[in-house]
């Protein structure tokens, strides 16, 4: 079985997020199937392959196409021209001009995707996000060649029911849904309903690569800069995300205001990038935390500062499968997160492997991470969970899930 995986980059502007993570992972298990002989894998990346790229793509997996992906500039323009286009305050011929722009590297993408597709024997289709879309608008795949489509965030949900014409079309042109946990393959039955598409909608959760992980934090145990052996020696509580909106570390920083307030001496450790970190640099200011709530920015592997943290925090309002959930468990840390509509309670197991709080209730938030920081039994109790929280992700038990999905898929195009 050939299979044509599509994505955009394993490296976004702001770092590596949770769906480049999974793809990682999910490369790990082509990689395998590779070996054994029945499947060859193509990677079509639409923008630039970097070096640091090269080292997650296992050498079996071909990543070589009459190609060259979008670099960053291109990408961050395109952005911007895609932005612009719809704002009303711009002359007609302004107008033309962004969308010129943006419609050129669209096609761009969309021939070599076409070029992809025409030059090679591919048995199926895997958009593994969203990126096939703009091809898909412009251009039919044979019903001989199934596609995939991989959803990674109930946000998905929304925007199809704002868009009910252009999403039908779109979406009756893939043969398969895989969602990441229950909850959305939920919400992805009841849109797909509503749109009168009747086609298989499976869950698949994101594998976790234990073994990995751990071997990584065995060389970062062995390799530790002076500076963060300053910040690891203290006591502290942790959060991983892209500065995004949607992650809502504004309420974070409201609820250890509060938690500063009732006496907690941990210092909060916010890891990551994104457009809102100036805001959240002046947000700590206004609220006195300097000292206390650190902004240490991008970091690929943060499995140390998983590992010493007492406990890892969470307050965004939307998720998929939150895969640094899993990062932070296999490492020994429980973890405290609103209930937002997707991802958390799956992994949290309803409350059972971690905290879990109703979304917006700042005041139980705080609560639960102030007894978890004062309680070392109760929190104990989640540390000795988190072995059989994991499990359910076991990377060679996805491996297996996947490979008969892909066997069904084989026979059903013979």
């Amino acid at each position: 079985m050939n299979i044509l995986i599509v994505h955009s980059t394993l490296s976004p502007p702001f770092g590596r997020g949770g769906v480049e993570t999974v793809l990682i992972s999910y490369l790990k298990i082509f990689s395998k199937l590779v070996d054994s002989g029945n499947y060859k894998v193509d990677l079509l990346l639409l923008k630039e392959v970097t070096e640091s790229d090269l080292s997650f793509i296992p050498n079996n997996i071909n990543t070589k196409f009459n190609f060259r992906g979008l670099s960053s500039f291109e990408e961050m323009f395109q952005i911007y021209c895609s932005i612009e286009r719809k704002k009303e305050n711009y002359s007609s011929e302004e107008k033309a001009f962004f969308e010129s722009w943006d419609d050129a590297i669209t096609n761009y993408c969309n021939s070599a995707i076409l070029e992809v597709i025409n030059s090679g024997d591919h048995n199926l289709i895997i958009n593994f996000d969203n990126y096939l879309d703009s091809f898909l608008k412009k251009y039919d795949i044979t019903n001989k060649l199934p596609v995939i489509r991989w959803i990674h965030s109930d946000t998905n949900f929304t925007i199809w029911k704002n868009d009910l014409v252009l999403y039908k079309y779109l979406l009756n042109k893939h043969s398969y849904f895989i969602n990441i946990c229950d909850e959305m393959t939920k919400k992805c039955s009841e849109v797909l309903l509503d749109l009168g598409i009747n086609k298989p909608i499976l869950t698949l959760v994101n594998p976790i690569d234990k073994a990995s992980i751990e071997e990584k934090l065995s060389h970062q145990e062995k390799n530790v800069s002076d500076s963060d052996k300053v910040l690891l020696s203290q006591d502290y509580i942790l959060q991983v995300a892209r500065l995004f909106d949607y992650k809502d570390h504004f309420t974070m920083l409201d609820i250890y205001s509060q938690l500063k307030q009732k006496g907690v001496k941990e210092k909060l450790y916010i890891i990551g990038d994104g457009p809102n970190y100036s805001k959240l640099e002046e947000r700590i200011k206004d609220l006195g935390l300097e000292g206390d709530c650190l902004l240490l920015g991008r970091r690929d592997n943060p499995y140390l500062f998983m590992k010493y943290a007492k406990l890892f925090i969470h307050t965004s309002w939307s998720e998929g499968l939150p895969t640094v959930f899993l990062e932070s468990m296999v490492c020994g840390t429980p973890v405290v997160s609103m209930d937002c509509p997707t991802g958390p309670k799956d992994i949290l197991g309803n409350g059972r492997f971690g905290s879990l709080v109703p979304l917006g209730d700042k005041i139980t938030f705080v609560n639960q991470v102030y007894e978890l920081l004062n309680n070392n039994e109760k929190r104990e109790v989640y540390i000795q969970r988190l072995p059989e929280a994991i499990e359910r992700f076991n990377i060679d038990k996805i491996s297996n899930e996947l490979e008969k999905l892909l066997i069904t898929i084989s026979k059903s195009v013979q």
